[in-house]
């Protein structure tokens, strides 16, 4: 018999909403139905953490940093997503696009104010976790965009809230992003894929970070639709054909970037593979 742990509960989460969207075509209503499923997997979360608390400081930290941002992250976006929907000019392309442009300048300023902890996040730093992720440091953060943290101590870090606004807002801006496509060219990722399937199922074996490198070579040539598509869907389109998740996509795009050798390791090792290949084939002629 399985134990019951708050992990369960953002898988349990994932499964309903990938089912609503299947169910409601309808952005508003899917989104209402989705924020609804968030509010009780949220609720879920808090009782659990209320009622049993945690074993040690280092699950503290993970619950906070990984376990609850995964939910909030999704009733935010959600929220968020039926706001912009329920907004939305319907008698000009122009106010549309501008609407959005609009939305993209929030999350870009949301990235700017927390530019440092973004940083921190993303590169995967642990020295300060205990100040950030756990509610017995003592500090209150007057000023703080962390809002839950002020009025719900004991289902709140003074960070656990940036991280779920981070999730969303990433989620959000490739929507915002599609959207634009869309109305600019007549075709985003929504449109082309939504409750399609591709036929056959090919998996990609090599690392994540490879399958990025590749994905940004090939909109920097120009390759498909001569170049007329987004990066945004690009790499969505690569998600569906392979089944494979690429959430830090930008991030990596930016380690790429940095890299003090190599910058382009995988296309590197694509050309020696196949200069090999076509060596051995000359040498059976």
């Amino acid at each position: 018999m399985s134990v019951f742990s708050p992990n369960t509960i953002p898988t349990k989460l994932d499964k309903e909403l990938e089912a609503l969207t299947f169910e409601f075509i309808e952005k508003t209503i899917l989104a209402e139905k989705s924020v609804g499923l968030c509010q009780l997997a949220f609720l879920e979360l808090k009782k659990y953490v209320l009622q049993n608390g945690f074993n040690s400081i280092e699950e503290e930290i993970n619950f906070f940093r990984a376990v609850k941002p995964q939910v909030f992250s999704k009733l935010i976006f959600y929220n968020e997503l039926f706001r912009i929907e329920t907004c939305k000019p319907l008698t000009s392309k122009k106010l549309l696009i501008k609407m959005f442009n609009n939305e993209i300048r929030k999350i870009h300023e949301f990235f700017k104010r927390n530019k440092e902890f973004y940083q921190y996040y993303t590169t995967n730093q642990t020295c300060l976790d205990e100040a950030y992720f756990t509610r017995s440091n003592g500090s209150v953060l007057i000023g703080s965009e962390n809002f839950h943290y002020l009025t719900d101590p004991q289902f709140a870090t003074p960070k656990d809230e940036i991280v779920s606004y981070i999730i969303a807002y990433e989620q959000l801006g490739r929507y915002l992003d599609d959207e634009i496509s869309v109305l600019k060219n007549g075709h985003g990722f929504w449109q082309t894929f939504q409750n399609k399937k591709l036929s056959s199922k090919m998996n990609w074996t090599a690392p994540k970070v490879a399958l990025i490198e590749l994905v940004y070579a090939l909109h920097c040539c120009s390759c498909i639709n001569n170049g007329k598509v987004h990066i945004n869907e690009l790499i969505r389109f690569f998600e569906l054909m392979f089944d494979i998740k690429l959430d830090k996509s930008y991030r990596t795009y930016i380690d790429i970037k940095d890299r003090k050798r190599e910058r382009t390791k995988f296309l590197v090792e694509l050309q020696k593979a196949l200069i090999n290949r076509l060596d051995d084939f000359d040498s059976l002629n």
